[in-house]
């Protein structure tokens, strides 16, 4: 769990005093801050936060989350993060859009009834946009009861729940709050020249410059610290010609602003503060060695959401605005290091990736000196940036990043809608750029909606792009009328494609310039490293993907050696126009797992995967190019189909498909699947395809068992087969325990649809085990897949299997036995995943033997499972 941390440089204002004064109330819990931007509202919540953290040190277990309240969806999904990190559910009452009312009254009911005893501290920021929250807040206030102090207790009684509100609209009538209580409504208001003094007082500003200073940034927190953090940062020998040249820049600026005309006299000087910020960024990156490039990327920044943007994304988009000559990676250090000295932004760590954050100001600051005439290009490049390392299905990523993708992308998206001049060329690459925000939005639960939106979207504007403007998806789908219902998708597909590879983009210098420089941005294979050139993995590579250096380094080896792995730039441009489409029918595809399977939109599902496996069929034919990710569609549409047959003849065929899929890389012409259309892996010795295609086959055979009595053995059999060559094909995987974890469970349910539960609740114990052993490894730390909720999964299958077997062994009496064992078993490991979580690298135990015995005890205490008992096997 995060700590809040102090602030060296806070000063204690009257707000902040006014803070004091309420926790220290007995029962106290809602603090409520408003003002205007910058004032210090954040800055006094995460201060005051970090106080009552360390004050409850000694009285007991503490709970601690900051959460965005931007939007309804950024609050959802940093309660859900905080709920899959305390390896809790979290499920509203609304699945499609939970109103704040669902959201927050379920976060407070399931912490009162988990953890009653922990004193809850949480700071919910930015809550204007959210009309709803306080009036939740003083609804569920009436049942936080006082936290049970010791009579002799030094720290005040702040309560179980500690709950700080931070807003930029000020509250009309707090009385109307009555559990919050019109004392905890705090205004925050500008710095006063003595509360300036406290912050300046190390420096040798005397009072008079110090009011002035005051006066023109407005009193504002984030301004002024600004400005100390330059003197401090600078070794300014003589503050006062310091602050006086500092002082004339903004006056010079502010007026600037004024004869350039749109902006009055008096939204100007309300300017003033923004005005600092700008000045004080340009001084920073004066003396950097690429000042030029490094303000062009801060403004690049600038269209994206202010918060949590992943350093690979920020090397992405100074690519952009680099050259060979001036690495993106070493501008970008250098900035973010610089931003951070100077406390204009802030950065942390989360799974062992930076996350820079801008305050709004620094945000508008930079969009204030954007001139319009540059807006275009700028908006170009961030959008550039930002698909070529947005996280897409089969592109390596952490599964927390999409998150932060999605928050960025639709903040993108939202920029592009505002007038932006769309060449052909932005439109396909907005196109990409909804289709991977969907993809960010279908793993989250609230988000199955909004991503089929922006799936239809990208529908529409891609058929714009090469149909014209007068076309949309739905009436060119219309217009198939004489085409079978189940076809149409495919048909219009296949319209699309032809339409679009003869589009005039195709020649668009602009296009085959991005399309030249974009290997580097697509992952590669561990089998492509090993026969490349050296590789620095953090010189080298962004996010897995080469850099521009590296790339000419890589093209200049393939031109000598005559085996060069990137296609020519006439093939590459044919293939990237074809492959968006094909991920948009693909990406839409994938949403079959949040329907029912009897729904119309599997059935739509299924007609998208088909159309994209048509797409990837012609492409295929006509450029020799076979895509990965028409390969990872035909896999899921079998999978899709198995799940859903009930005939065994169709089975059968499913069955035959799989085998031939798995030997793909067989075929001399499919030797190579192509990611992204640029790179291309080994099809021949890709072990991982070929598990996953006997995993589905292993369903199949449960499947079959239950439509064919007759052969009922011969099946049971193939599946026990297929058990061994799943296994040997999962001990060669990278994470070899995880991959056994899922090879157990797919034998689970084959096991449970031979009405063997007995040996289904073995093997779902067995995936668990192997979940364990990943965490005892190590590897679990690192490995994206293996999250907490895996276990809930499991436990819920283990369940299931469970009760299954108990009632058809009703008289066996090990079944008391067998459920305390699994309880036990399931609650270990939630433990030691826990542990694992909240420790150090440093402080990870090197040696978990006598605790793993746990597992070695419940594993062989039930060696025999009647009817169907078998030995436990040594992994």
């Amino acid at each position: 769990m995060i700590a809040p941390i102090y602030n060296h440089d806070f000063v204690e204002t009257e707000a902040a005093k006014d803070v004091d004064k309420v926790l220290g109330v007995p029962g106290s819990s809602i603090i409520v801050l408003t003002g205007a931007p910058g004032l210090g509202k954040s800055y006094i919540a995460g201060h005051k936060s970090a106080k009552v953290w360390d004050n409850l040190k000694e009285s007991g277990q503490r709970l601690y989350c900051k959460f965005d309240c931007t939007s309804i969806e950024a609050l959802y999904n940093d309660l859900h993060q905080l709920f899959k990190d305390l390896d809790k559910t979290f499920e509203p009452v609304s699945d499609d859009r939970p109103k704040t009312w669902d959201i927050v009254y379920t976060f407070f009911e399931t912490l009162n009834s988990h953890y009653p005893d922990y004193h809850k501290i949480f700071i919910f920021d930015d809550v204007e946009k959210l009309s709803e929250l306080l009036k939740v807040l003083d609804h569920i206030g009436r049942y936080m009861r006082p936290s049970q102090q010791p009579s002799d207790a030094k720290v005040p009684d702040v309560g179980t729940w500690t709950m700080f509100v931070t807003s930029m609209k000020s509250v009309p009538r707090p009385a109307v709050y009555q559990h919050i209580g019109k004392d905890s409504f705090i205004p925050v208001s500008p710095f006063t020249l003595e509360e300036a003094k406290l912050l300046f007082k190390y420096t040798r500003l005397d009072d008079d410059s110090l009011e002035k200073l005051v006066d023109t940034l407005g009193g504002m927190a984030l301004a002024l610290r600004i400005f100390l953090k330059s003197i401090e940062s600078e070794q300014a020998d003589d503050s006062e010609d310091f602050l006086n040249g500092y002082l004339e820049n903004i006056e010079s600026q502010t007026k600037s602003l004024i004869e350039e005309g749109g902006v009055s006299e008096i939204e100007a000087r309300e300017q003033s503060a923004l005005v600092a910020i700008k000045i004080a960024i340009d001084r920073l990156v004066k003396d950097l060695p690429f000042p030029e490039e490094s303000m062009q990327l801060l403004k690049v920044l600038s269209f994206f959401s202010e918060r949590d943007l992943p350093r690979e994304l920020i090397v992405s988009c100074a690519e952009t605005v680099s050259t060979p000559e001036k690495p993106a990676s070493e501008v970008t250090r250098l900035v973010s290091n610089r931003l951070c000295e100077r406390g204009i932004c802030v950065m942390r760590t989360e799974n062992n990736s930076r996350l820079l954050s801008l305050h709004k100001l620094v945000k508008q600051s930079l969009k204030l000196f954007c001139k319009k005439e540059e807006e275009p290009d700028l908006l170009k490049k961030a959008l550039i940036g930002f698909t070529r390392v947005l996280p897409k299905d089969g592109r390596r990523h952490q599964d927390r990043f999409l998150k932060f993708y999605s928050d960025h992308g639709r903040t993108l998206n939202t920029a592009i809608a505002h007038g932006f001049s769309r060449t052909p060329f932005v439109q396909l690459l907005h196109c990409d750029l909804l289709v991977g925000v969907a993809y960010c939005l279908s793993s989250q639960k609230s988000g199955v909606t909004k991503s089929k939106g922006l799936l239809k979207d990208s529908r529409d504007k891609y058929c714009q792009l090469v149909m014209g403007g007068g076309y949309s998806y739905d009436r060119l789908l219309k217009e198939q009328s004489n085409v079978d219902v189940s076809q149409r998708h495919k048909e219009v597909a296949c319209i699309l494609y032809e339409t679009g590879i003869q589009h005039s983009l195709l020649q668009d210098e602009e296009y085959r310039d991005f399309i030249d420089k974009l290997p580097q941005y697509h992952q590669l294979t561990e089998k492509d490293l090993n026969n490349m050139l050296n590789v620095c993995e953090y010189k080298d590579l962004v996010n897995g993907h080469l850099t521009r250096k590296k790339l000419e380094l890589f093209e200049e080896k393939g031109r000598t050696s005559e085996t060069s792995t990137v296609l020519e730039i006439d093939t590459l441009v044919h293939v990237f126009i074809s492959e968006i489409l094909i991920t948009i029918y693909r990406t839409w595809s994938k949403l079959h797992s949040k329907f029912s399977d009897a729904s119309q939109e599997v059935n739509e599902c299924i007609q998208h995967s088909e159309a994209a496996l048509e797409v990837s069929r012609k492409l295929y034919e006509e450029t020799g190019v076979y895509l990965l990710a028409g390969l990872i569609t035909d896999r899921e549409r079998l999978a899709m189909e198995i799940d859903r047959e009930t005939s065994s003849e169709k089975l059968r065929s499913i069955k035959d498909q799989l085998d031939e899929l798995s030997n793909v890389g067989d075929d001399e012409g499919k030797r190579y699947a192509y990611e992204a259309g640029l790179m291309r892996s080994d099809l021949k010795g890709d072990n991982y395809h070929r598990m996953v295609c006997a995993e589905w086959k292993i369903n199949c055979y449960g499947k079959l068992y239950q439509l064919e009595l007759a052969n009922q053995e011969q099946h049971y059999a193939s599946g026990q087969q297929l058990l061994t060559q799943v296994k040997e094909l999962a001990r060669k995987q990278v994470y070899s325990n995880s991959a056994l974890c899922y090879c157990y469970r797919y034998y689970a349910k084959f096991l449970s649809d031979c009405d063997k539960s007995g040996e289904a609740v073995k093997y779902i114990l067995k995936a668990m085990q192997q979940l364990g052993l990943s965490l005892k490894n190590g590897s679990g730390k690192s490995h994206p897949e293996l999250e907490n909720h895996k276990f809930e999964r499991l436990y819920r299958s283990l369940d299931k299997y469970y009760y299954s077997y108990k009632n058809a062994q009703s008289e066996a009496g090990d079944d008391t036995k067998l459920l305390t064992q699994q309880g036990k078993l399931y609650e270990y490991l939630k433990s030691l995943t826990e542990s694992w979580k909240n420790e150090t690298p440093s402080d990870q135990p090197t040696d978990s033997t006598d605790n793993f015995q746990v597992f070695d005890e419940i594993m062989t205490s039930h060696t025999e499972i009647p009817p169907y008992g078998i030995p436990p096997e040594n992994n």
